[in-house]
């Protein structure tokens, strides 16, 4: 090879390792994308927060629960640009199409930021870093970083743990539903790269902005309520296949001497969680359907199992226009409801044990009801005047 034309080789190698820098870097800074960490020791950033060591051979995946990590920031660094991961998927070699959750919480355990990540994203094999990129979101003195990967049997992310640590700071949880301290001495493989300033290059939320969740109104203020049992949950049940019902008359919630009142029905309200994981509880549903004393069904709509968690509660099912009920006021009315459970997922209805007179059933509108005489559901139906 002639002297110019290796100098010329050497050049175009040169362009060619730059560009390829170039479009490395790119790459890692795009939203939802992972690269392997640069350890923590010496990642350049103000400031780089973590419990653990560089690697380890425990993990653990929590099916309907996540994980969380209290960190406590240092003065002067008050903006998280990236969280990293020690992880690995598992399941079937293709992943799956969804997301997994990344949270950013206050001290009070409240969202800040909720950063969605493609599970391709972590692939499958040992466990290694990765660097989640986020929005620059500014946290309080202490927080929480916390991860909901919604697993199942046959997918989902293992998350390292380090036992070595002198003392815990991880807890497990979800959202709305709070967090718990885990039991034993370890801490979840995570851990934050914070700025003083943010980078803002996938935005900038900043506490300035941000507001606390308000206490949901009442939507049924004022209604007529038909209940035929106390707040006080003695059981509950699962069906599979099919889901509770309960039998009801105008006249059981209001006054005999104004029957002739039209009313329509403003909503219902249950006592109940769900179970299970690895299914999408916005677009898994419950079918509530209401039928007239005939069994045709007048009402049906279908509400999402994100109404539920994993913790039992009062669950509020407000269809998208009130129900007008005809007939008479001694009419029966059956209301029922089918999450069309089974072994991963479902949902848990509360009763009370055996009350003086059940108007509680158990079945489906396809196939029918049966009464069952010892339980009392813990639902309600909403009544109110027609306009």
């Amino acid at each position: 090879m002639g002297r110019l034309n290796l100098w010329a080789w050497v050049l175009g190698l040169m362009v060619l390792t730059v560009l390829m820098g170039i479009a490395g870097a790119a790459m890692a800074a795009e939203p939802g994308a992972a690269t392997p960490a640069i350890p923590v020791s010496s990642a350049p950033a103000t400031s780089n927060l973590g419990y653990v060591k560089d690697a380890s051979e425990d993990f653990r995946s929590l099916g309907a629960s996540g994980h969380a990590v209290l960190f406590e920031r240092p003065d002067g660094a008050s903006f998280i640009e990236s969280v990293q991961i020690f992880a690995a998927r598992y399941g079937m070699p293709e992943p799956p199409q969804e997301n997994f959750h990344l949270y950013i919480l206050n001290e009070k355990q409240q969202v800040l930021a909720d950063v969605e990540f493609t599970y391709s994203i972590v692939e499958r094999g040992n466990l290694r870093w990765y660097v989640l990129n986020t929005p620059s979101v500014e946290v309080p003195k202490q927080f929480y970083v916390a991860l909901a990967f919604n697993p199942h049997q046959t997918k989902g992310i293992y998350l390292g743990l380090d036992k070595s640590v002198a003392q815990s700071h991880s807890f497990t949880g979800l959202p709305g539903e709070g967090y718990s301290k885990v039991k034993e001495t370890f801490d979840w493989m995570v851990r934050v790269t914070l700025a003083a300033a943010p980078s803002g290059k996938f935005g900038v939320r900043r506490l300035a902005d941000w507001k606390p969740p308000q206490a949901a109104a009442d939507p049924f203020a004022g209604c007529v309520e038909i209940g035929f049992s106390s707040d006080v949950t003695e059981n509950r049940q699962s069906y599979g296949g099919s889901g509770p019902a309960i039998k009801f008359t105008i006249s059981d919630g209001t006054p005999s001497t104004v029957p002739s009142k039209i009313y329509v029905i403003k909503g219902f309200r249950f006592y109940g969680s769900r179970y299970g994981s690895g299914y999408e509880p916005n677009t898994t549903m419950i079918k509530a359907a209401l039928q007239d004393a005939q069994g045709k069904v007048i009402w049906q709509e279908s509400f999402p199992y994100a109404l539920l968690s994993y913790s039992a509660k009062w669950v509020d099912l407000v269809p998208s226009q009130p129900i007008p009920l005809a007939g008479q006021a001694l009419a029966p009315f059956t209301f029922s409801l089918n999450p069309e459970s089974h072994q991963t997922k479902g949902v848990y209805f509360h009763y009370l044990k055996n009350p003086p007179k059940s108007h509680s059933l158990a079945g489906t509108v396809e196939r029918g009801f049966k009464e069952v005489a010892d339980r009392e559901w813990l639902i309600r139906v909403y009544l109110a005047e027609a306009k």
